[in-house]
């Protein structure tokens, strides 16, 4: 079938429908996960995160964000689509990418290191990483938890130290951000019974 852009309106259409094609639905996640061999544990892992990210993410749109939930839903779950592999969110992405899914790969690319400037929109793929960073195993933890027993556990690997250390001045600034949409700290998101 084809679509006219007529019209500014039409042109937007299009746009949206275009997006819609490179986010798989969840029926196409979960097959990626199970020819992937991700284990049950990771996708509980997984789901856990897609739990608090799609709660902050709702809760943002709510004080007039303008997120995508499909993607913000699908990078959650399929965050570590590659998990055991070396270098997993990069291994993740160019599984992502070469399915078809490039806006999925990117938030994926980025779901254990981002750069997050203070003074650019809040993206999803800051949503995914933060939430990523309150999920340790299938449970809640604070920020500030996950990232104390990170330090404590790499305190003689300066290198690594160093790498924590930047991952939680990241979450901070996305904390941040959010803080400033909705008025309220982050780690008071209500969470509710969100199944896949």
């Amino acid at each position: 079938m084809q679509q006219d852009m007529d019209t500014p309106e039409d042109y937007l259409y299009l746009q949206s429908c275009h997006r819609r094609k490179s986010i798989p639905t969840l029926d196409q996640c979960r097959r990626i996960l199970f020819e992937n061999g991700v284990g049950e544990q990771v996708i509980e892992h997984c789901s856990m995160v897609t739990v608090i990210a799609m709660e902050m993410a709702s809760r943002l749109n709510k004080a007039g964000a303008e997120l995508d939930m499909d993607l913000i839903l699908t990078g959650a779950l399929m965050h570590d689509v590659a998990y055991g592999k070396p270098d997993h969110a990069q291994a993740g992405a160019r599984l992502l990418e070469s399915r078809g899914y490039p806006l999925l790969a990117e938030v994926v690319s980025v779901h254990t290191d981002i750069e997050v400037s203070e003074s650019h929109p809040l993206t999803e793929s800051e949503i995914v990483f933060l939430a990523g960073k309150m999920i340790k195993g299938r449970h809640i933890v604070s920020v500030k938890d996950r990232f104390a027993v990170e330090l404590e556990k790499y305190k003689n690997n300066p290198q690594a130290s160093t790498a924590v250390v930047k991952r939680w001045k990241q979450a901070e600034r996305i904390m941040l951000k959010i803080e400033k949409i909705t008025g309220g700290p982050v780690e008071s998101v209500p969470v509710s019974d969100f199944h896949l």
